[in-house]
């Protein structure tokens, strides 16, 4: 039988587990082939007897990688398994959150998934408007203070990666309002000192 059920897991910007399940019990082995793009499939890499995954590095963001799997024995190699595809993404920032650092300053923070950007683009948002260009940060950067703020104001923000490939999708979007109470409120409308 062939091998089923073959998986894809992004677990790094351009690295790629696959797993499979072993259906045979009395492979020799297991062959994984690799299509890049529009090219045809191309051997990848040969697995011993029992294994049911690989993981495939150093892969190039924004191409995209289709893989199928086939048991192999001297008497007859299985049909292959289904193939999975995968475009490999410039990885956005993520986790982006929003604290008081003073009467009129706010603390973004948030999480670099990217080994790609060149830099971040944080945008703002004041109360109903649009989203404009708030500020450029250097590569590696995960904070931001954005100080000077009007009391009794909402301010939204985002975050996005910029480089060589280009520039990454949105983080999550906070925003907050700055009370002169010293309350802030977040965007689910909770309310906390």
């Amino acid at each position: 039988d062939p091998p089923r059920n073959l998986t894809i897991t992004n677990f790094d910007e351009t690295n790629v587990l696959l797993d499979w399940e072993d259906r045979t019990g009395d492979e020799d082995g297991f062959i994984i082939e690799r299509k890049v793009g529009d090219m045809d499939f191309e051997h990848l890499v040969e697995k011993p007897a029992g294994s049911t995954s690989h993981p495939d590095s150093n892969l190039t963001i924004n191409e995209t990688y289709v893989y199928r799997v086939k048991a192999i024995s001297p008497y007859k190699d299985s049909e292959w398994s289904n193939e999975q595809t995968i475009l490999i993404v410039f990885m956005g920032p993520s986790d982006l959150s929003l604290i008081r650092d003073d009467e009129t300053t706010f603390r973004l923070t948030w999480r670099d998934n990217s080994k790609c950007e060149d830099g971040y683009i944080i945008e703002r948002k004041v109360g109903g408007g649009s989203f404009a260009l708030l500020s450029s940060e250097p590569v590696g950067s995960t904070n931001y203070l954005d100080a000077g703020l009007t009391l009794d104001e909402t301010y939204s923000y985002r975050v996005k990666g910029t480089g060589q490939y280009g520039e990454s999708d949105y983080s999550n979007e906070v925003s907050s309002t700055l009370y002169e109470t010293g309350t802030v409120t977040d965007i689910d409308g909770n309310t906390y000192k």
